[in-house]
C-alpha cells in the first residue's frame, strides 16, 4: 500500500488530466504548543498551527506519491506560498491546475495567494 510523502489531514486533493493526483496543503497533527503567528490554540478538531505549504502527486500507474519541489516539513521550503489548511483545487487540461485560498497557520486568516501548475510540469518528469 503506497504512502503519502507527507502525511497530512485536512488537505484537497484533485484528478489531474491523465489520471494522477494533486495533494495539497493540509495539517500534520495536533499539538497545542505549535507555534501559530501568535494566535492561541483554539481546542480545534484540526491544527492549524501544524498546517503544510507542501504538494505532492500520486501515479497510480506505479503506485507512488512524489513531492513537488524541495518540500520539507517543518521548513520554509515548500510548493505553496503559505502553510494551508483545506485550499480548493481545480484543474484543467489546457490551463493546468491552480490551488487558492485556505485557512493560514494562525487559523484566523484566509490565504490570498495562488499557485498554477502548468500541465507539463504535473508529469512525471517534473515531479521528485
Amino acid at each position: 500500500i503506497p504512502t503519502m510523502r507527507m502525511p497530512r489531514a485536512m488537505h484537497s486533493a484533485t484528478l489531474l488530466p491523465g489520471g494522477r493526483v494533486l495533494i495539497a496543503g493540509g495539517v500534520s497533527g495536533i499539538d497545542p504548543e505549535t507555534d501559530r503567528d501568535g494566535a492561541p490554540y483554539a481546542g480545534l478538531a484540526f491544527d492549524p498551527g501544524k498546517a503544510l505549504a507542501c504538494a505532492e502527486i500520486f501515479n497510480p500507474q506505479t503506485e507512488t506519491f512524489s513531492k513537488l519541489e524541495s518540500c520539507v516539513q517543518g521548513t520554509d521550503s515548500a510548493t505553496l506560498q503559505n502553510k494551508t489548511v483545506a485550499p480548493a483545487i481545480a484543474s484543467d487540461p489546457t490551463f493546468g491546475a491552480l490551488i487558492a485560498g485556505g485557512i493560514t497557520a494562525a487559523g484566523s486568516e484566509a490565504v490570498d495567494s495562488t499557485v498554477l501548475f502548468y500541465p507539463s510540469y504535473t508529469g512525471s518528469e517534473q515531479a521528485q
